[in-house]
């Protein structure tokens, strides 16, 4: 979190490889509670995934980075043309009318897999 930021939110991948999240909200404390907390941190269900397959949450974590289709399918070993359909995929189960909507939305809803956590999952 940052000085701007009170608050985020992210899906955390099963550690035990299952095709199942766990949503992480981490919420500020402000700078005057006692024993000098910085955060607090809520583990809760994902909620609604609207959908969105495991394949398209990682797509979907690309996009957000601000990478292009061609690092996708590099980074994921298929191909563009697949990449291009998992964003149509995203796009639609999201009402998004195009990628960057797609990837605010996406972070809104907390529907997004931070890189460090997406690695580490097996």
């Amino acid at each position: 979190m940052t000085d701007r930021r009170t608050q985020a939110a992210f899906l955390c991948p099963d550690p035990h490889g299952r095709d199942d999240y766990a949503r992480v909200t981490a919420i500020a404390c402000p700078p005057s509670t006692a024993n000098h907390f910085t955060a607090l941190i809520l583990i809760s269900p994902t909620g609604d995934l609207l959908g969105l397959t495991r394949r398209e949450l990682e797509v979907l974590r690309f996009v957000i980075d601000g990478r292009t289709n061609q690092h996708i399918a590099h980074a994921l070993f298929i191909t563009e043309r697949t990449v291009a359909a998992h964003l149509e995929h995203i796009r639609a189960k999201l009402g998004a009318p195009t990628r960057t909507v797609a990837a605010v939305r996406s972070l809104d809803l907390a529907l997004y897999i931070p890189h460090q956590l997406a690695e580490a999952a097996p």
